[in-house]
């Protein structure tokens, strides 16, 4: 049990170690102390540029309400409520035409940008890594969506 308990920390030791550091502070992503990207939030869009200040995505928030799966095992099930909301971005790239909707948190789609080296050195956009990222990450969120007819 012992040996089972330390190999247990060393796991999540080495998870933590690797992991990247995301801020998102007064307009600049860092990421592992390493200034990203800038942002800035207009009308409802989160637009995301380059340091130099080239504007290369735009973010746009949506959501919406479906029923909840209820689990017939939970008898204190009824306490979350008959609906759940789904919250996620549609990402529109500027220079080229790429276009997907992702459910990750504000920090994690830095990450991920970060990660697949979505800027080059001379903070260039790579739309082959955009792509790359769009496949990786992206999802039919929309498509979840409850129909609704008004007649």
């Amino acid at each position: 049990m012992k040996n089972l308990l330390i190999v247990f920390i060393f796991i999540i030791s080495c998870n933590v170690s690797f992991a990247q550091k995301a801020q998102m502070k007064k307009g600049i992503v860092t990421i592992d102390k390493k200034e990203f990207l800038k942002y800035d939030d207009e009308f409802n869009n989160i637009i995301v540029s380059t340091l130099k200040g080239k504007e290369i995505l735009t973010l746009k928030e949506y959501s919406f309400q479906k029923p909840r799966k209820k689990n017939p095992n939970n008898p204190q099930d009824w306490r979350f409520g008959d609906t759940e909301t789904i919250s996620y971005y549609v990402v529109t790239f500027e220079d080229f035409v790429l276009e997907f909707e992702t459910d990750l948190k504000l920090k994690d789609f830095y990450v991920a940008l970060f990660k697949y080296n979505l800027l080059d050195e001379n903070e260039n956009v790579s739309e082959e890594n955009a792509k790359k990222i769009a496949s990786r990450i992206s999802k039919d969120i929309s498509g979840e969506r409850p129909i609704i007819i008004i007649r």
